[in-house]
């Protein structure tokens, strides 16, 4: 009995895990999205800066 109980303590720590890096990965993406995006705009200004 004990050994059923610990078992599914496992699979719902695993399922949780699971669910908390998915989450971690979409928003490591999103801020990476953001980032680059950010960095683009920064360099698109320098570049029209440069050729007035």
């Amino acid at each position: 009995m004990k050994i059923v109980s610990l078992e599914q303590s496992v699979v719902q720590r695993e399922r949780t895990m699971r669910v908390n890096m998915e989450e971690m990965g979409k928003t490591m993406t999103a801020r990476y999205d953001n980032t680059v995006s950010h960095i683009e705009e920064i360099v698109d200004g320098l570049s029209r800066r440069m050729y007035r």
